[in-house]
């Protein structure tokens, strides 16, 4: 499991040893990295600069609205939120109560109220009735859902994503990337397809320096827009990234 991921919930946290376990790695794990300067100085370089710089990147812009899915510890919320600034809007989405109460905590120390930490997708859904969103982050955290799991969350946010909004995904472990639970016979094609056929298109694909875990490495990136068509028609998974449609991370933006 990564720092930015969901986890159990609270309750379930307390039902097994086995969900005693995880919740006490994670807080050994959250212990070791506030008491290392080295791990300190990398998390606030990322937070600060470089994380706000890959948002960036992606075509995410002062004033937008981003819903960040399995947010854990807010590796790509604190950024975000820097980024959208105050006219902007971070729903930090996480079933674990207290790594939420962690990001909210931190945010407020960093002079961040425009992060809202909630614990479940309609309570995300309800901020969004007022205003479109403008990005979904999907980072680390499909390998935590089934296929049926998977296509009712890309069905969820299509409903809440405006037209020239972007649901950006990490697929992290997948077959050949640390294979792990639902995804580990899954490959980066997979994703696409199934992320396709609800009804999205893929605005480009590429290798970038993101945030997992203790650090920054190394990882695939796949930005889609809402596709013209809508769910339903069964697409075959493109061979490479689309770069000359439509629906590019620098269009389709407010003036």
């Amino acid at each position: 499991m990564t720092a930015h991921t969901p986890s159990q919930p609270a309750g379930n946290l307390n039902a097994s040893p086995h969900g005693l376990f995880r919740r006490l790695r994670r807080e050994i794990r959250h212990l070791w990295m506030a008491l290392s300067p080295h791990l300190r100085r990398e998390r606030n370089r990322w937070v600060r600069r470089d994380g706000v710089a890959f948002l960036g990147a992606l075509g995410i812009v002062p004033g937008d609205a981003v819903v960040d899915f399995g947010c854990g510890w807010g590796a790509y919320s604190l950024p975000a939120a820097r980024l959208v600034g105050e006219r902007g809007l971070v729903i930090s989405v996480d079933v674990n109560v207290h790594v939420l109460s962690r990001l909210r905590r931190r945010a407020a120390a960093e002079g961040l109220p425009n992060i809202h930490a909630v614990s479940d997708l309609d309570a995300a859904k309800s901020l969004l009735e007022a205003r479109p969103c403008q990005a979904v982050l999907l980072y680390d955290v499909l390998h935590f859902m089934d296929t049926g799991e998977r296509e009712r969350l890309y069905a969820a946010f299509r409903g809440v994503l405006d037209a020239a909004g972007r649901l950006s995904i990490h697929p992290k472990h997948v077959n050949g990337d640390q294979p792990a639970r639902f995804l580990q016979d899954s490959t980066v094609e997979d994703i696409i397809r199934e992320v396709a056929n609800a009804g999205f298109h893929l605005a480009d694909r590429k290798t970038a320096r993101l945030w997992h875990d203790h650090g920054q490495t190394q990882g695939t990136v796949l930005t889609f827009c809402p596709a013209a068509t809508g769910p339903g028609e069964r697409l075959p998974a493109p061979a490479h990234a689309e770069t000359d449609n439509v629906c590019t991370p620098s269009e389709g933006r407010r003036a």
